[in-house]
């Protein structure tokens, strides 16, 4: 198995909502198995919680940090990329960069469905499940192939948010959606270039 289960990845909408959540003192449903059941007024009122993400930093985000992620973990020494790929519970860097790309997919999916109905709700999803799939579909590809796939799916993202309207960013489900997909994944996923790390 190129996938290895993690807590951290298993949890993934917990963890970018749950302390947002919180703050609001409001009865959300979590379980393992369906992800996170928020109403649209939660997913409003978590947006005013969250810090604010605009066109700019969105852009930083795609092009100066996502840019950099795969020649960041190349430059790592053989023995921390090893480690780093087991910390982040996946065998390959390929597997890793193959569940980003996944991610990015349904998110500018999910940015897109906002746009036509900025009321809607995002379905459920099994976090552990998805990302294994996401795994699966690309054990057949080089690692060159899903570096290929990584940066053309981190382009296509730049294209949606380059033609976001500024009415578009006021949306809390598309900016919260943002800032899950390409701020506090990239937080989940950090690459520490620090010997002491």
């Amino acid at each position: 198995e190129s996938y290895k289960s993690n807590k951290s990845t298993m949890t993934r909408q917990k963890i970018c909502l749950a302390e947002y959540v919180g703050k609001l003192n409001c009865e959300v449903g979590f379980t393992e198995k369906t992800g996170v059941q928020i109403t649209s007024e939660h997913t409003r009122r978590i947006a005013e919680l969250m810090p604010s993400i605009d066109r700019q930093k969105v852009l930083h985000y795609l092009n100066d940090c996502w840019g950099n992620y795969v020649n960041d973990c190349c430059a790592l020494p053989a023995d921390r990329q090893e480690e780093f790929q087991h910390r982040q519970g996946y065998l390959r860097l390929a597997d890793l960069l193959a569940h980003f790309a996944a991610w990015w997919e349904v998110g500018m999916q999910v940015i897109e469905t906002y746009c036509l109905d900025p009321d809607y709700q995002p379905p459920a999803v099994d976090v552990d499940a998805f990302n294994a799939a996401a795994v699966e579909s690309a054990r057949h590809l080089s690692e060159a192939q899903v570096i290929q796939l990584f940066e053309s799916t981190r382009e296509k993202f730049v294209d949606l948010v380059l033609r976001l309207s500024d009415e578009d960013f006021r949306n809390p489900g598309i900016t919260n959606q943002l800032q899950i997909e390409l701020v506090n994944h990239l937080q989940e996923h950090a690459i520490k270039k620090d010997p002491a790390y």
